[in-house]
C-alpha cells in the first residue's frame, strides 16, 4: 500500500510539473500587438491586422496578440493603436509587453 501511494504521489507531481511548464511557456510567448508571431511589434503587424479586417487570408495570425484593446474583436482600431505605439505616442494598452498570465484565457470572436 505504501508503494502505491508513493508512486501515485510521484505521478501527480510529474504531471503537475509538466502542466505548469507548458502553461507558463504559452504565456511568455505572447507579445501584445505582435499579430504575426515574430516576437516583435512592427508595421508588418499593422498590415496583418488590416488584411484580417479586410477578410484576406492571413497566416500566421495571433488573434490574442492582435487585439490590443482587449475587446474580444480584432478591429482597425487595434492597427491604429499599434501605429501610435510605433510613432512613440502614449501606450496605455501596454503594446510590446508580454501578456499577464491573469489576463488569460482569451477567446477572440473573429
Amino acid at each position: 500500500m505504501k508503494k502505491i501511494c508513493v508512486i501515485m504521489v510521484a505521478v501527480v507531481f510529474i504531471v503537475a510539473t509538466l502542466c505548469t511548464s507548458l502553461s507558463a511557456s504559452a504565456v511568455t510567448m505572447l507579445v501584445r500587438g505582435d499579430a504575426d508571431g515574430d516576437d516583435t511589434v512592427s508595421s508588418i503587424d499593422v498590415t496583418q491586422i488590416q488584411r484580417k479586417v479586410a477578410n484576406y487570408t492571413v497566416e500566421p495570425f495571433k488573434s490574442m496578440s492582435a487585439d490590443v484593446d482587449k475587446n474580444s474583436y480584432v478591429e482597425i482600431i487595434d492597427a491604429t493603436l499599434i501605429q501610435r505605439y510605433l510613432a512613440n505616442y502614449a501606450n496605455p494598452y501596454k503594446i510590446g509587453s508580454l501578456y499577464d498570465p491573469y489576463e488569460l484565457p482569451f477567446i477572440p470572436k473573429n
